[in-house]
C-alpha cells in the first residue's frame, strides 16, 4: 500500500507528538514493506524531496514561523493548506498513494487533503489527537467562534476518523460523526527502548519534559514547586521549549527556589529525555488539554517496573 501522510510539521525535525506518531507509525509501515510519504513544510536540511528512513519527505511549502506570540499561527495553517492542494490532488489523480492520512490540528490541512481526494475515490483517514470545544474561548477570545467554526467543519467533513483515547473520541461524536464510526488507536509506547534508555546519575526530583507553552501550565509547575521545594531539598527539571521558554526562566529566576530549578531545552537524542524520565521520581504534566495516552502508558509501564523491580 502507498499511504500519504499529511503534516505541516515533521518529525524529527520539529518535535510535537502529532509528528512523532507519524514517524514511528510510518517507519514501521515502511519497514513491513510499504510505500510511505510524508507531506510537509521543509524544515530538514536537502532537498525538497527526499528519502528519510524509508519513507519520503515531499516539502510542498518552505518551513515558516508555527506561533504568532504565544498561539499557533493561522496564516501559517492557511498558506500550508494553499500549497498542499496543488500538490497532493495530481499525486492522487495519478494513484501514486491508496490512502491520505491527516492530522487534524491545525484543520485546515485536512479540508485540503479532502478536497484532493474528492473524484479518485482516495480515502481519507483523520487523526484527532484533541477536541477543543469550549477551550476556543480562553484560547481566541473574541475569534473563539471562528476556532469552534473550523473544528466543526473539519470534524463534519467526511472522513475514516481515528481518535487517540475514548475522551477524544466522546468529545469528537458530540460535534461530528457518530461514535461508532470513530475508531481509537491509541499512542504506541517502545517498551524495549524506555529500558535501554541511559539513564544519568543524578536525575531530578520532579521533571517536566513537553513544549513551553501557555496551556502546558508550566507557571504554575514552578510556583507549586517553589512552595514546597525547601521543605523536601527537591530539584526540578524542565525538558522542552517553545515560545514560553524566556518567560518561564525569568520567572523561575525570581523564585526562592530557583537554583534548584534547570531548563534543559529541548533534547536532541529522544533516548536522553527517556533516561531523565527513568531518573525523575515524580514525572510531572501539567497541562490544561493534553491527557495523551504517552502519559498513561507510562505511568501504567512505571508502576509495573518498579513493581518487578
Amino acid at each position: 500500500m502507498n499511504v500519504a501522510f499529511v503534516s505541516n510539521v515533521v518529525y524529527p525535525f520539529v518535535k510535537g507528538g502529532a509528528e512523532k506518531r507519524i514517524y514511528e507509525v510510518g517507519r514501521r509501515l515502511a519497514a513491513d514493506g510499504h510505500e510511505i510519504t510524508v507531506y510537509g513544510r521543509h524544515f530538514w536540511d536537502g532537498p525538497a524531496t527526499m528519502a528519510y528512513e524509508d519513507m519520503t519527505l515531499r516539502a510542498v511549502a518552505p518551513s515558516a514561523d508555527l506561533y504568532e506570540g504565544e498561539r499557533r499561527s493561522i496564516t501559517e495553517a492557511i498558506d500550508f493548506s494553499v500549497r498542499l492542494l496543488p500538490e497532493l490532488q495530481p499525486a492522487l489523480s495519478d494513484r501514486e498513494h491508496d490512502l491520505v492520512v491527516a492530522s487534524v490540528f491545525p484543520y485546515f490541512p485536512v479540508l485540503s487533503s479532502k478536497l484532493a481526494t474528492l473524484g479518485n475515490g482516495v480515502p481519507l483517514v483523520t487523526t484527532w489527537h484533541e477536541v477543543w470545544r469550549s477551550y476556543w474561548s480562553e484560547y481566541l477570545g473574541r475569534l473563539a467562534p471562528f476556532g469552534r467554526g473550523v473544528e466543526f467543519a473539519t470534524a463534519r467533513t467526511p472522513q475514516h476518523p481515528i481518535a487517540i483515547s475514548d475522551v477524544t473520541a466522546s468529545r469528537l461524536a458530540e460535534i461530528g460523526p457518530p461514535r461508532e464510526e470513530i475508531e481509537i488507536v491509541p499512542n504506541g509506547i517502545d517498551v524495549d527502548r524506555i529500558r535501554s534508555a541511559p539513564v544519568p546519575d543524578d536525575g531530578y526530583d520532579v521533571l517536566f519534559a513537553g513544549r513551553l507553552i501557555e496551556h502546558k501550565n508550566v507557571d504554575v509547575l514552578l510556583d507549586a514547586f517553589d512552595a514546597v521545594g525547601p521543605d523536601h531539598d527537591a530539584t526540578l527539571g524542565i525538558v522542552g521549549d517553545g515560545p514560553e521558554s524566556d518567560a518561564l526562566r525569568t520567572h523561575a529566576q525570581s523564585l526562592d527556589c530557583s537554583e534548584r530549578i534547570d531548563f534543559l531545552g529541548f533534547l536532541d537524542d529522544y533516548d536522553d529525555v527517556l533516561g531523565q524520565m527513568l531518573a525523575a521520581d515524580v514525572f510531572v504534566s501539567p497541562s490544561a488539554r493534553s491527557f495523551s495516552t504517552f502519559r498513561t502508558c507510562w505511568r501504567r509501564w512505571s508502576a509495573s517496573r518498579w513493581q518487578s523491580s
